[in-house]
């Protein structure tokens, strides 16, 4: 299951301020045992994603891969994530996320593969 999530932030939160919340988002794994990996990304506010006739960018993007629906609601409602989530909240304008699953990678294909062929 991946889970992204889109931030945008109230007018006078910082650039300082946003990388702030990435470290801290970043830092989610050392706590959350359930993400397999993540990824984060700070919108680097292009014209054309500034003045997009849907609206603008959002200000920061976190994704994260966990293995089941279960294990993401055990991420979800993890003290370190529930933590963070009232840290963040006061300073966003938007917020706006997904969970979809996600295709198995070749790796870890291979890597069931090779599990269950006996030497």
């Amino acid at each position: 299951v991946k889970h992204v999530v889109l931030f945008g932030f109230k007018p006078g939160v910082s650039r300082k301020q946003i990388a702030a919340i990435g470290d801290k988002l970043l830092s989610l794994k050392q706590h959350c045992p359930q993400i397999l990996s993540h990824e984060l990304g700070l919108d680097l506010k292009l014209t054309a994603g500034q003045n997009h006739p849907m609206g603008a960018n959002s200000d920061l993007c976190w994704s994260v891969v966990v293995a089941s629906a279960e294990e993401y609601d055990a991420y979800n409602t993890s003290d370190a994530h529930t933590s963070l989530v009232g840290a963040i909240k006061p300073l966003l304008a938007t917020r706006s996320a997904v969970q979809y699953d996600v295709p198995e990678s070749p790796l870890r294909k291979a890597e069931k593969t090779r599990e269950k062929t006996p030497l």
